[in-house]
């Protein structure tokens, strides 16, 4: 029998963010994954928030953080909007994650995580450099608060996003891994993005979604069980690239986060023997 992966989850927390807090870990819930709009973040201080999880023995796997909304109307428009891909909006996203880096720092958390946004198809395309040089220096930044730096996956295929971080030449680059994402974009089949990007796993989103049925537009999400991935597939997956961290639900497609738990539950049962 194989070490059960915790099972997290990606929340946003609102004022009453104690009794959410205890809401999840009557659930199951054993890690969290916190965006940066939760009400403790912006406005307590952080001691707080990490007080109420270590009495309630949760642990912060990584804090999300959106460099400004994208437009989600289509995928083209989110490829032109998304994180670092917005040109005109590159350096001022750049210096807000570098200014929030160093307030994540004070939660002691070790992995801040982000959209990347679509990577230009060429290296020759003059954005490409231009991302690049952004996120080494956002990444630098990130290691000298001992902090790693974890895009989220799937606006491009898996070799793109891989052959990208191999040419920053930095340590502290990883990603956020959501296979589901490589359906919803259309970008890639779950499992060979899982494969390809295995040595850079800091942390992973689970969710269940289906391929998209329009040109230009994202699938859809689901919940558990009623999408196109194959989860017990892609838990195998995770599982045997030695990643040993938390199976991170990102919202439940219209489900209950019980129901999502008990089923990510029922299937690293059946995928892992234990």
């Amino acid at each position: 029998m194989s070490e059960r992966h915790p099972i997290g989850v990606y929340v946003t927390l609102g004022n009453e963010y104690e009794g959410e807090l205890r809401l999840l870990k009557d659930v199951g819930i054993s890690s969290v994954q916190l965006d940066w709009m939760s009400v403790p973040l912006q406005n307590d201080d952080p001691s707080v928030i990490c007080g109420i999880l270590e009495e309630l023995n949760l642990s912060l796997s990584a804090v999300f953080v959106m460099l400004e909304e994208a437009d989600w109307t289509s995928l083209s428009t989110v490829h032109k909007t998304l994180g670092f891909s917005h040109p005109e909006r590159r350096q001022a996203r750049l210096e807000m994650g570098k200014k929030i880096a160093s307030t994540v720092a004070d939660l002691g958390v070790k992995v801040f995580a982000s959209h990347l946004g679509r990577i230009p198809t060429s290296k020759y395309d003059p954005n490409y450099s231009s991302v690049r040089d952004a996120v080494v220096e956002l990444a630098d930044h990130c290691q000298s608060l001992g902090m790693k730096l974890s895009f989220e996956t799937g606006p491009e295929p898996a070799y793109e996003l891989r052959g990208f971080i191999e040419d920053c030449a930095c340590p502290s680059i990883g990603v956020n891994l959501d296979p589901t994402n490589f359906v919803l974009y259309g970008s890639d089949a779950p499992l060979r993005a899982v494969e390809e990007l295995a040595p850079y796993i800091l942390d992973t989103h689970i969710k269940d979604g289906k391929w998209p049925t329009k040109a230009d537009q994202l699938g859809e999400a689901v919940a558990m069980g009623e999408g196109d991935v194959p989860i017990r597939q892609v838990i195998s997956a995770i599982h045997a690239t030695g990643y040993l961290g938390p199976l991170t639900i990102e919202g439940e497609g219209g489900g209950s986060l019980a129901k999502a738990v008990e089923f990510l539950n029922n299937e690293q049962e059946k995928a892992l023997g234990n």
